[in-house]
């Protein structure tokens, strides 16, 4: 017997008539949108700047997001981001999904803990693909070691001055803003901070990565 993408799914007695409705929405999206052009993109290192706003439309960008900022979080479950996962998949190419989706990352630190104003200005765009996000964390000398990490952020009347650098950020070349891990403090974790900082800050400058084995980075 051969497989494929569906029939190797185990059977999911927690999936209703919307969740099916959902995947089938999805897969039209991908197979039309997506799935044809994902392998050039990869060789290119470039997402066209038009897919945002059309993974906001199919509702992409919004899934499990606070109504008020434009997204959908009413009914919706675990298993919608599940099944957002498993057809991303398909597309084979996971620097695609990484980039479209790297809002995921970036933007609900800016949710939970930004101040009104900071939140209506930067949720609305960014889940109508209008706007880009990334999280900025991982540093040349210390990866993804966020307790060792050597950015600095000092506060100078009422701004903050940063210095250090970042790497390896998905979708840094295209973001407007960047949820920024800076160090605040003292030494470990607990002097780390976070700062959302605009991305045509005077001062900030980004470099793209040379191409390398594996995930393409956009």
């Amino acid at each position: 017997m051969s497989l494929d993408f569906d029939s190797a799914r185990l059977p999911n007695k927690s999936l209703t008539s919307e969740h099916h409705e959902w995947r089938s929405q999805l897969r039209r999206f991908f197979d039309r949108e997506v799935i044809p052009y994902a392998a050039q993109w990869d060789e290119d290192g470039h997402v066209p700047d038009e897919m945002w706003p059309k993974a906001a439309a199919v509702g992409m960008l919004g899934l499990g997001y606070p109504e008020e900022f434009g997204g959908v979080s009413e009914g919706i479950d675990l298993w919608y981001g599940i099944i957002l996962n498993e057809e991303m998949a398909r597309v084979a190419v996971g620097g695609v999904g990484a980039t479209l989706m790297v809002h995921g990352i970036g933007l609900p630190p800016v949710i939970n803990f930004g101040s009104d104003e900071v939140k209506q200005m930067v949720a609305p765009p960014v889940l109508a693909g209008t706007k880009r996000i990334s999280l900025a964390v991982t540093e040349p000398g210390a990866g993804s070691d966020v307790a060792h990490l050597t950015t600095t952020a000092r506060l100078d009347g009422d701004h903050y001055v940063v210095n250090g650098s970042k790497t390896y950020i998905t979708g840094g070349m295209n973001a407007n803003w960047f949820t920024t891990a800076v160090r605040t403090g003292g030494e470990g974790a607990s002097g780390v901070s976070a700062l959302l900082i605009p991305a045509d800050t005077d001062g900030v400058s980004r470099t793209a990565l040379d191409k390398k084995t594996g995930l393409v980075v956009f």
